[in-house]
């Protein structure tokens, strides 16, 4: 195609492509915003998709393995939404990329790093029952934590049981 304003706008997406991938959602509003022609930018996602380029799949997987903190599905499947990402998409994704023992593993991890940190703060932690009711409010604070950071309810309640088998008896 010899269209000048098309090989401008493809030009532009893939130099954005190059930095990182996108999902087709965030490359057509980046296309929008730079003010190319709608019936142009369709053309360029289709001609994306065809070449390879652009794979709401495949971003994903990768969004999925490059999360750094850790992260419960419903986050995830927030985060994914929000960058247009079809539901059934993300949720094959997360389904084959991020199991349920995976979710455990990553909030287990979290919740024995802050209260570790909780206990470092606090020495009365570690004693007697003196300081329970300061153990459940601390077990309260991570389990807040938890769930902010998408963890669902029972992972988070196994994961804290593990840690303060008084945490469950006591919600």
């Amino acid at each position: 195609m010899n269209d000048p304003d098309y090989e401008r706008a493809m030009g532009y997406a893939l130099r954005l492509l190059s930095f990182r991938m996108r999902t087709q959602k965030e490359l057509g509003e980046r296309l929008a915003r730079k003010g190319f022609d709608t019936a142009i930018t369709a053309q360029i996602l289709e001609r994306l998709q065809d070449m390879g380029y652009l794979d709401d799949r495949a971003y994903v997987e990768s969004y999925i393995r490059s999360r750094s903190k850790p992260t419960g599905r419903r986050l995830f499947r927030h985060e994914l939404s929000k960058k247009g990402i079809d539901r059934d998409v993300a949720e094959r994704g997360l389904q084959e990329h991020y199991s349920g023992k995976d979710e455990l593993t990553a909030a287990a991890g979290l919740a024995a790093k802050l209260w570790r940190v909780a206990q470092r703060h606090n020495p009365e932690l570690s004693g007697d029952t003196a300081a329970r009711t300061l153990r459940l409010k601390t077990m309260q604070k991570i389990a807040a934590k938890l769930l902010l950071r998408g963890f669902s309810y029972e992972t988070v309640k196994t994961v804290l049981s593990d840690i303060e088998p008084e945490f469950t008896e006591s919600e």
